[in-house]
């Protein structure tokens, strides 16, 4: 562990993000050698792990399990393209039971998005405790905001994809088209034979169960144990401790300068 900007790592530093700094690691040591010669290479690295954050992802995943059916839907919009309008679908799947609907809305306007999560929740039969979306302005925007806070769901958003429902539409969307070659109706008419194929007739490889089984609940403990038991969990975090520096997204306000898509960085130090 280093001590904190300790003489060697303010050498470092300095010549790191100098003008004709950000070099490899091995040229970065040989310049700093010349003004402190007990650098060593093992030591650069470790100052450059422990000082500049990760730029890549990392690798392997862990995933989620909810504790109880009902507890969180992911939602997702999609379109159908060469369709008459309405051709947008809003997906929502409960990530316990893998139960799963599509509404058709209108536009991604956020009065038409509350309008669909409200009949989506309605045709799950439950709401949930927590509402998993992407960053969709819609999803964001404060006239959805207050109809969560009103009928008392929570809100997670991610800056990737919600991985679950992204999963469902793809199955949606292969039942949709293979009756869309062979059956002379529009996709909106197709919704619900779907949904009753997929919930009902469809068993999850993680859960063994139907979706509709999943649901009752003598299968609780049941689909619990099989999702634990497919659960992933590889992906490996550096440890931290104490005063070490972490960086977090917060999210914009309309005062603060836009640096990208997901937010501005903020570096906070770790206390007790």
């Amino acid at each position: 562990m280093f001590n904190y900007m300790s003489d060697k790592d303010k050498i470092l530093k300095d010549l790191y993000y100098n003008d004709s700094g950000y070099q490899s690691i091995n040229n970065l040591c040989k310049e700093a050698k010349e003004k402190d010669n007990t650098i060593t290479l093992n030591y650069v690295k470790g100052w450059y792990k422990h000082f500049n954050e990760p730029k890549t992802q990392l690798k392997g995943t862990n995933n989620y399990i909810a504790p109880d059916p009902y507890f969180e839907y992911q939602l997702d919009l999609f379109f159908v393209p060469d369709q008459p309008t309405p051709n947008i679908g809003l997906a929502c799947i409960d990530i316990f039971t893998k139960y799963a609907v599509v509404v058709p809305i209108d536009n991604k306007q956020p009065e038409e998005i509350t309008k669909g999560v409200f009949k989506a929740v309605n045709k799950m039969g439950k709401k949930p405790k927590i509402i998993y979306t992407d960053e969709e302005g819609s999803f964001n925007s404060n006239y959805f905001q207050e109809y969560l806070k009103k009928v008392g769901i929570s809100h997670l958003t991610t800056r990737t994809h919600p991985w679950y429902v992204e999963r469902y539409i793809k199955t949606f969307k292969n039942l949709l088209y293979k009756r869309l070659q062979d059956i002379d109706k529009t996709w909106i008419e197709l919704i619900e034979p779907i949904n009753n194929v997929y919930n009902n007739k469809m068993k999850s490889s993680v859960t063994n169960f139907t979706p509709a089984e999943a649901r009752k609940p003598d299968n609780h403990i049941f689909v619990k144990i099989n999702l634990e038991l497919n659960r992933k969990q590889n992906r490996r975090y550096p440890d931290i401790n104490v005063g070490d520096k972490i960086k977090i997204y917060k999210k914009k306000n309309y005062l603060t300068k836009k640096i990208n898509q997901f937010g501005y960085p903020a570096i906070i130090k770790l206390k007790n």
